[in-house]
């Protein structure tokens, strides 16, 4: 890629105290978007296909995620009750060590029962809001991290048979506070909040 100076973008982005985060996102990057022949992953910060096949489930992740995340936001169409109790355990512990996390869901085609949330609204430590726009089909997680954020997009729901055992497409990034996806995705999952 000629008159990129890869160096000199990755100097100025260590100006401050995550030299080494920034480098895993800089290797991550080259190596996941640009050649992965070429240039070597550092960490494991580099973008990920979870589809539920060959040990790849999507519910390991997002598990894994929250476990190690600062708070959390999920913004998806459908939650089941039978994902609603594998999560529970998890949210509370979360909550324990003061992580917080948002959930904002809908009633597109009423798939969401009454009882989901109300169950949902009996977790410790999560806020959840019914996304008013029309259609509302989202299916994203968002999690913070110390100068970072993940974010897992694709077709999976909250619901069992999507994180676990449906063949899916959800595509995980990782990106500095700083970058711009990150910029779009917060825009975009704060203006549905305010909204709902």
């Amino acid at each position: 890629m000629a008159g990129v100076d890869y160096g000199k973008i990755l100097k100025r982005l260590q100006k401050g105290d995550n030299d080494q985060l920034v480098e895993e996102i800089h290797g991550s990057l080259l190596n996941g978007y640009v050649d992965q022949d070429e240039f070597a992953t550092v960490g494991d910060l580099g973008p990920k296909l979870l589809t539920n096949q060959a040990g790849n489930q999507i519910w390991n992740q997002l598990r894994h995620e929250l476990q190690t995340c600062r708070s959390y936001i999920f913004a998806v169409a459908f939650v089941t009750d039978a994902m609603i109790s594998c999560l529970k355990p998890i949210f509370k512990q979360l909550a324990s060590h003061g992580v917080q996390g948002r959930l904002l869901t809908s009633d597109y085609l009423y798939f969401n029962q009454p009882k989901a949330f109300n169950e949902l609204l009996k977790i410790p430590g999560l806020t959840v809001k019914i996304a008013k726009v029309d259609g509302f089909h989202q299916k994203g997680y968002i999690f913070q991290h110390d100068g970072y954020q993940t974010i897992i997009i694709g077709s999976a729901n909250l619901t069992e048979n999507a994180l676990m055992r449906n063949y899916e497409w959800s595509l995980q990034i990782n990106s500095l506070n700083n970058g711009d996806i990150t910029r779009q995705v917060s825009e975009n999952i704060e203006n549905e909040w305010r909204n709902a």
